[in-house]
């Protein structure tokens, strides 16, 4: 008997069975051969109700290690391949002649934290491994304000695009002007291969003539439980409509370049208009009527740790329809009035 996995339309998360399932019953389709399908693995999955599609996302691999910005997006809908494409790197070169590693993920961890001026004091020992990844979780040691991964992957070097070393990539959250650091560290020799601070800071000199780059990352922390929300329920969601806002409109950061201005249903902006099912206010699987969505979650930071309850502005509409018109006012205490001005 053939056991075939299924998918029950109320999830929101294909296992990882099925999602293998639906890649190879369209392999010819996509157009990769069944061999090949060995050369990745599924990172994440998910069922769009509102588009009616599963999305699979599917990690490149060498060796069983991840191989950096290498991933390839694919959809479903009623277990038929309808968009999305398989990017493969054809001319793969391994720097790195096996997969040992000169020096480990905390010893990594320690030289990712010289190079940025923190010195690590407590004791280092991974919170857990997670093998699939190759990454090991560590504590906040005093240098974080958010655990640390370490994660083995292969970066391309700057010789040549289809060169790629071992590194052990370390990311660390300082207080110290809010910086987000993702240093590489090379897995053979222990030097420092790369160092960047993926912190955007506001630019008082002159407007910024185009929108920033953004870098995404796999986030395992807690979903601000303490958030008012509209419903938990997938089967109850509600589909957001339109949404107004008072807000400085991209690509201009504060007021020191433009005045508030009025902005409506501002994810039109958007050319592919496929990515915008769930509109902002959703993280897909529920609605909100403050400014949180699948991406961002605002609120004020006061004791700038990044993990305060702290108070977001809310509609003074419910969903479908969402109204943020507030009347900026700033020369107005948010410590004296957090309601940061009243609603049109």
């Amino acid at each position: 008997m053939l056991l075939t996995p299924t998918f029950i339309q109320g999830q929101t998360q294909p296992s990882v069975d099925y999602s293998w399932n639906l890649v190879r019953k369209n392999a010819s389709v996509i157009g990769v051969s069944l061999s090949d399908l060995s050369k990745w693995r599924i990172s994440d999955s998910y069922f769009d109700k509102h588009a009616n599609a599963i999305y699979v996302y599917l990690q490149q691999t060498y060796k069983g290690i991840d191989i950096d910005r290498a991933v390839s997006v694919l959809a479903f809908r009623d277990e038929k391949f309808i968009t999305g494409n398989l990017d493969i790197i054809q001319d793969f070169r391994a720097v790195n002649k096996d997969t040992r590693t000169g020096i480990d993920a905390k010893t990594a961890l320690i030289k990712a934290a010289q190079a940025v001026n923190l010195t690590v004091r407590s004791a280092i020992y991974p919170l857990k491994t997670i093998a699939e990844t190759n990454t090991y979780q560590f504590d906040k040691l005093g240098i974080s304000m958010a655990d640390i991964p370490v994660k083995l992957i292969w970066v391309r070097t700057d010789e040549n695009q289809n060169n790629f070393k071992l590194v052990w990539q370390v990311s660390i959250l300082t207080q110290i002007n809010n910086a987000f650091w993702n240093v590489n560290v090379d897995a053979a020799t222990g030097s420092i291969q790369k160092r960047q601070n993926l912190t955007v800071y506001e630019q008082m000199s002159k407007p910024i003539a185009a929108p920033h780059k953004i870098f995404v990352f796999e986030d395992d922390q807690e979903k601000f439980a303490h958030t008012p929300q509209i419903n938990n329920s997938v089967q109850d969601l509600k589909s957001i409509n339109s949404t107004k806002l008072n807000v400085i409109a991209n690509p201009y950061e504060s007021i020191f370049y433009t005045n508030p201005g009025t902005e409506v249903d501002p994810w039109t902006r958007n050319h592919d208009q496929n990515a915008n099912t769930l509109k902002w206010n959703n993280d897909g699987t529920s609605d909100f009527k403050i400014t949180r969505g699948n991406n961002v979650l605002v609120q004020t930071d006061l004791d700038s740790n990044n993990a305060t309850a702290g108070y977001s502005p809310q509609s003074s509409t419910n969903p479908p329809d969402l109204n943020f018109l507030f009347t900026f006012n700033p020369d107005v205490d948010p410590l004296e009035d957090p309601s940061f001005g009243e609603v049109n």
